[in-house]
């Protein structure tokens, strides 16, 4: 393996954003996940429902034009639709029932998900700089570069 400027522990929203702007900026990075699949807890399931339900993160708390922000890229447009859901909710205070509505709502992707937005415009960009089932076992800082100790993820399943 070429020596790495950056080894990112982890393929969840954190670990894939961050290896996706060092990549771009220019450095030579590595993420390490010890599970088969990328996303963290961002996960999405297409079999229950017609379209894709996140599992996992599910919200978008800023509006949709931060998405466009995380890609940083001029050259790239975020197609994706999402709708605003203004909530009501209810709360139960000196024995009576107030109910509230949060105008200011907060923004969910339509047809779409989280786990998508992350794969589709970040994890396909560096696809090759991500190595699945691989458990780091111990990182040896004192060496210079510092040396990874990695094994296989081991199915349990028998």
């Amino acid at each position: 393996m070429a020596e790495l400027d950056v080894i990112i522990v982890g393929a969840g929203a954190a670990g894939i954003t961050a290896a996706y702007d060092l990549h771009w900026d220019g450095w030579n990075i590595k993420v390490l996940e010890a599970s088969n699949k990328i996303g963290g807890r961002l996960q999405k399931n297409d079999d229950f429902t017609d379209f894709p339900l996140d599992l996992g993160a599910e919200w978008i708390h800023v509006p949709p034009s931060i998405l466009d922000e995380i890609v940083d890229d001029p050259e790239i447009s975020v197609n994706v639709e999402t709708y605003k859901d203004v909530q009501t909710y209810g709360s139960w205070e000196g024995g009576k029932f107030y109910k509230e509505t949060n105008m200011e709502g907060d923004y969910k992707f339509k047809g779409y998900t989280w786990w998508d937005f992350l794969n589709d415009y970040l994890a396909s960009h560096i696809q090759s700089k991500i190595e699945t089932g691989c458990i780091v076992n111990q990182i040896n800082w004192q060496s210079h570069p510092a040396e990874v100790e990695t094994s296989p993820m081991v199915s349990r399943r028998g």
